[in-house]
């Protein structure tokens, strides 16, 4: 098996779990605690990478353009902020493998944006895994 192919296993295993221990934690805590404990420990780790990867950082950060700066901030407040906080507040009250499977169907999203912002193509295994995905989630929220 290639190497790829059991890293990307790995996350996706980590990404399952993520849903039922959240769900767990959200039955004892508010979504702001867990968003807030979270994100302080998430940033920990990310600082402490960045002190041993510090001349890549500098490099980057000489380079970045007032533009690439505004999309990673957009991006961090929408993608990672308010899709965090939408998540577990809907998680909170609702069925973790049926919000799981509608939160996991991203890459049916990210195929349709890449194409139409990237340019990438989609061939018919893209379009079978779109309607996999879409078939999937209906079975699943059927549960």
């Amino acid at each position: 098996m290639e190497f790829y192919i059991f890293i990307a296993l790995l996350v996706s295993l980590l990404w399952g779990a993520h849903p039922v221990v959240t769900k767990y934690l959200l039955s004892k805590y508010s979504v702001i605690t867990l968003l807030l404990f979270s994100s302080a420990v998430y940033f920990y780790f990310i600082a402490t990478v960045a002190i041993f990867r510090n001349k890549e950082l500098t490099n980057d950060l000489n380079k970045m353009t007032p533009n690439d700066a505004l999309i990673l901030i957009s991006l961090a407040f929408f993608a990672v902020f308010m899709a965090n906080s939408l998540y577990y507040y809907i998680l909170k009250d609702n069925s973790s493998s049926i919000v799981s499977a509608l939160i996991f169907s991203a890459p049916a999203f990210t195929l349709v944006l890449s194409y139409l912002f990237l340019k990438e193509s989609i061939r018919l295994y893209g379009l079978l895994g779109i309607l996999s995905i879409i078939l999937g989630v209906v079975l699943i929220s059927q549960n």
